[in-house]
């Protein structure tokens, strides 16, 4: 069983990342979209090629990522913005992956992520969960690092809003999720999938991806860049990203208001801190009541940092070993504040710095028999593992 020195240098080492977004990828997806049109006799609307992202000239590189900050991007993009128990979001899929990547205990040289051996023996369907899912926590982790984009909005919730408006009945239709870009009125349509196959699979995906992503319609003054992220999770896991823009009007499924999608966004950052019943309030009247859930008022944990005082919720876990695990995630009080009294243009205009990039940042401690590993995003949440 790992040491918590074992359990901190798998959490917070650095690992390869690769990053494809080239027009050898888009050609390739192109070419399955029209083989596929031709084996079905089916063209659901007539798509011009995908273009790398960031146009014209994409992206083919390697970049350094670490597990703390995956998982963080992965319970914050999957946490929903109400609850209902029974959503398995609702608990922290942060504990449900935790072990899912290959640790380098041994070497000094910086190795490529790669999902754990164990993942292998898993059945298909949690198998296909896990590589869903991890699909969205990368794209997560790309879209806040570098696009710098903040406050996810979960697309399928227009199902449920009694404002936003759904036209047809096909849930799988829909992309997963709304991202607010770092530009004043600038909106990501992103749509994540993930997979252990090859990368004929993660092909096939991308081809689906494109057709999905451009079903959903944010009203004026709103500027939409729509992204495919696929997650090609064999071997040293990579990241496939093409932007498929249309040529002629799509068929909309999903239409929403920014007005609307601000108050997702603050609803999500509550439950991502635990207050369940003030995202609840948030949402009432927006979103149709689908149980008789009456949340209690959360009296937040604080954790407070080098950086900053964050607030938010605990919970506590035992590995299989006897270790305790204390895992906190919270937002900074200016994070909440804002979003709470200014709108997220304000907020987003605020941005000074001139690359692209926005690392995430790490917080390290061993002490005695516990070890500490923080990560902090730049849209100012935090998720935190203590291991005891």
């Amino acid at each position: 069983m790992p040491t918590v020195s074992e359990w901190q240098r798998a959490l917070s080492q650095a690992y390869h990342l690769n990053l494809q977004s080239t027009q050898e990828l888009c050609n390739d997806v192109s070419s399955r979209k029209r083989a596929k049109e031709l084996q079905t006799g089916r063209q659901r609307y007539r798509a011009k090629d995908l273009t790398p992202w960031p146009s014209p000239h994409g992206r083919r590189d390697t970049v350094e990522v670490r597990p703390i900050d995956i998982l963080h991007s992965l319970g914050r993009i999957t946490t929903p913005p109400i609850t209902e128990l029974i959503d398995l979001s609702s608990t922290w899929a942060e504990i449900r992956y935790l072990w899912a990547f290959r640790p380098n205990l041994q070497s000094r040289w910086i190795p490529s992520l790669r999902l754990n051996d164990s993942v292998k023996l898993l059945d298909f369907h949690q198998k296909t969960l896990l590589s869903d899912e991890l699909g969205v926590g990368f794209a997560a982790y790309y879209m806040t690092r570098f696009e710098r984009a903040t406050d996810p909005v979960d697309v399928f919730l227009a199902r449920r809003s009694a404002q936003v408006q759904l036209r047809g009945t096909s849930r799988r239709s829909l992309p997963d999720y709304i991202f607010r870009g770092r530009r004043p009125d600038q909106y990501f349509i992103v749509e994540c999938k993930g997979t252990q196959g090859t990368s004929s699979s993660a092909i096939n995906q991308l081809v689906r991806a494109a057709e999905q992503v451009v079903t959903v319609g944010l009203h004026s003054p709103a500027i939409t860049t729509h992204l495919v992220i696929g997650s090609l999770l064999s071997g040293s896991i990579s990241l496939l990203i093409a932007d498929p823009e249309e040529n002629e009007e799509p068929p909309i499924l999903s239409e929403w208001s920014t007005d609307d999608l601000s108050l997702f966004a603050l609803a999500k950052k509550l439950s991502y801190t635990g207050d369940y019943a003030g995202a609840s309030r948030l949402l009432s009247g927006l979103v149709e009541e689908k149980s008789d859930l009456e949340f209690a008022d959360h009296e937040p944990d604080i954790r407070k940092t080098a950086r900053d005082v964050f607030q938010g919720a605990t919970e506590i876990r035992r590995t299989p070993d006897g270790r305790e695990l204390r895992m906190f995630r919270g937002m900074t009080k200016i994070a909440l504040s804002m979003a709470e009294s200014a709108p997220i243009e304000e907020a987003a205009s605020q941005e000074t710095l001139d690359d692209r990039e926005r690392p995430f940042v790490l917080e390290s401690d061993l002490y005695g028999d516990s070890a500490l590993v923080r990560s902090i995003s730049p849209d100012g949440s935090l998720f935190e593992v203590e291991v005891r």
